[in-house]
């Protein structure tokens, strides 16, 4: 019986699963997040072992069955260079675990799973990205840049923009329409801090983007409970989202462009 595996791989979390020729899955598993930017190519490579192995132990079988195939879909994953090398890496440390290795986007693997023919995908989670594949397979994108240079629209960036708000009108920067007073109390509970100040070392020194993007579910509650600033920030995300699949669909093709206004309109 010939297994293959899969690894869906966020910023905050990560999946594989082992199936066989039929497609039955056999076997699951979760960890940590894998992508290569944030943790390292080498933490990222041996992550995404013990994800496998995991998967296997789920499944019932033997660490000794070698997967006929390995294909790996990871934030992050955006240049076939560094996708190389994260393939190489992986085979040269774990030769056994699989006949062949395949490396791509967490875009490409959301968007193949539902739409092989093209389509798009709007990635929005700790972070965000947007990607177009057309039927004769061009691919053209927006975002994908990550927190410093992107991120638009993503749990992070919901978080980090409410973090802002507080400090702009403690600040009297800039200060945001409607009361920060929730989110100030918010944001201390979710870092356990009593000051503001005491924010810089999760933002820098004990930088966990997946910790801060984590605000966001709390911050999802508040808007949901009425609170205005709140509602603000989740609606400005959104039209970044919009932005991010109105920028990439005049790339598409005729074919494509019927099959997308037919599913939205």
């Amino acid at each position: 019986m010939k297994v293959f595996g899969g690894v869906e791989g966020g910023a905050t979390l990560s999946k594989a699963v082992v199936l066989n020729e039929s497609g039955q899955v056999l076997g699951w598993s979760e960890g940590h997040p894998v992508n290569h930017w944030l943790v390292g190519m080498n933490e990222c490579r041996r992550r995404v072992y013990e994800l496998v192995v995991a998967a296997k132990e789920n499944a019932g079988l033997s660490q000794e069955v070698r997967l006929a195939s390995l294909s790996l879909c990871l934030s992050g994953c955006e240049q076939e260079a560094t996708n190389n090398d994260l393939k190489e890496l992986i085979l040269k440390e774990h030769p056994e675990i699989a006949s062949s290795v395949v490396v791509k986007s967490d875009v490409i693997g959301a968007l193949k799973t539902v739409a092989p023919n093209g389509g798009v995908v709007l990635i929005a989670g700790t972070g965000s990205n947007c990607l177009l594949v057309n039927p004769n397979d061009s691919m053209h994108r927006c975002g994908g840049w990550g927190h410093i240079l992107g991120d638009e629209g993503s749990g992070f960036t919901i978080s980090i923009q409410a973090i802002k708000m507080v400090l702009h009108e403690d600040e009297n920067f800039r200060v945001p329409q409607w009361s920060a007073e929730k989110i100030r109390e918010l944001v201390k509970e979710h870092f356990q801090v009593k000051e503001m100040l005491e924010l810089l070392p999760f933002c820098y020194t004990n930088f966990k983007k997946q910790f801060i993007a984590g605000m966001c579910v709390k911050l999802a509650k508040l808007a949901r409970e009425g609170d205005k600033l709140s509602q603000h920030l989740f609606r400005m995300a959104g039209k970044d989202l919009a932005d991010h699949v109105a920028a990439v669909l005049p790339h598409a093709e005729k074919m494509l462009s019927c099959i997308l206004l037919r599913h939205y309109f």
